[in-house]
């Protein structure tokens, strides 16, 4: 195992230290950690130290995250006629999910709603016809793998069976 040589910060809140693990390289490599250390060797380094909030709960992760989602299901319910009804009942299960995964946003939940309102429509109306013709096998993978030593993480989008 690889250990990234890092000082452990330690810092006291409410009377009790609190010290933030490293980062360790077995913990794996994703596409994001990546592009943040392109455009940034500094926010990538507080980063991997904890010194930067998570993105679990930025306006676009919860945009990106709700178009997954509906994503996945439309393909997996085999694209129901009805988007107003399908969007509706996805809209409230990626709620309950996303609340249930700790602090939201309510307006940013609200606006990602209303933009895959005005936006899903469209989409499926340019590639429904498109899709319907190809065998997915896998929707939203998450894949783990190691390559030349290092372990890299993430999820595929879909994995398509190409005759």
């Amino acid at each position: 195992m690889i250990v990234i040589p890092v000082k452990i910060p330690s810092i006291t809140l409410a009377s009790r230290p609190i010290a933030f693990a490293s980062y360790r390289l077995s913990d794996g490599v994703t596409q994001s950690m990546l592009a943040t250390f392109l455009s940034c060797r500094e926010r990538s380094r507080l980063q991997l130290n904890n010194w930067e909030p998570s993105h679990s709960n930025t306006a676009a992760f919860i945009r990106g995250d709700l178009v997954h989602y509906a994503l996945e299901h439309w393909y997996k319910n085999n694209q129901p006629s009805d988007i107003q009804e399908f969007l509706m009942r996805t809209e409230t299960r990626w709620s309950t999910e996303l609340i249930r995964r700790g602090p939201t946003d309510q307006q940013e939940m609200e606006d990602a709603k209303a933009m895959l309102e005005s936006v899903f429509p469209s989409y499926c109306a340019f590639w429904c016809k498109r899709d319907s013709k190809i065998k997915f096998v896998e929707l939203e993978k998450v894949f783990d793998i190691v390559w030349n030593g290092f372990r890299l993480r993430g999820k595929i989008d879909g994995l398509l069976l190409i005759n």
